[in-house]
């Protein structure tokens, strides 16, 4: 099933806040009308769509041994993924992953890009597979860095 998106309002140039209290903060290059620069990968999503790619990687897992959010095993930011990855978010290579930095500072706003899985931790990809949210070969495509 194709993910269905809510409309989401920008409030002072930010989208938010998510149920953990942070906001969303759509980039310029990073946007799919952006001009195309090597090292800056864009979005096919508007940024209502963006912000809720955000909100699923930041929403705490309530379940009985459930993860805080969706960070990454190095801690330095969330990745994000629609439809066990069968969702293309990325314009320029078709990236089916999200990234979000971790701000510096707690009280800074968010921001993030569409990324392949060569950087995304074993535990995480470890944790999508037990929570039945990403099939077997893609498991296994994450794990070989190969999506």
């Amino acid at each position: 099933m194709a993910h269905v998106f809510a409309s989401h309002s920008m409030i002072a140039g930010k989208f938010g806040p998510t149920p953990n209290g942070h906001y969303y903060q759509p980039v310029s290059y990073h946007n799919p009308t952006a001009r195309k620069k090597d090292d800056k990968n864009r979005w096919i999503l508007t940024q209502s769509e963006q912000y809720e790619v955000f909100e699923i990687a930041d929403t705490p897992d309530t379940s009985k041994g459930g993860r805080k959010c969706w960070m990454n095993d190095d801690g330095k930011g969330l990745y994000s993924m629609l439809d066990g990855c069968d969702y293309v978010l990325g314009k320029d290579n078709e990236e089916r992953l999200a990234f979000f930095p971790k701000p510096s500072n707690e009280l800074d706003s968010w921001h993030g890009y569409p990324i392949d899985s060569a950087s995304i931790g074993d535990d995480l990809v470890e944790y999508w597979k037990n929570k039945q949210l990403i099939s077997e070969i893609t498991y296994r495509r994450l794990l070989a860095h190969e999506l």
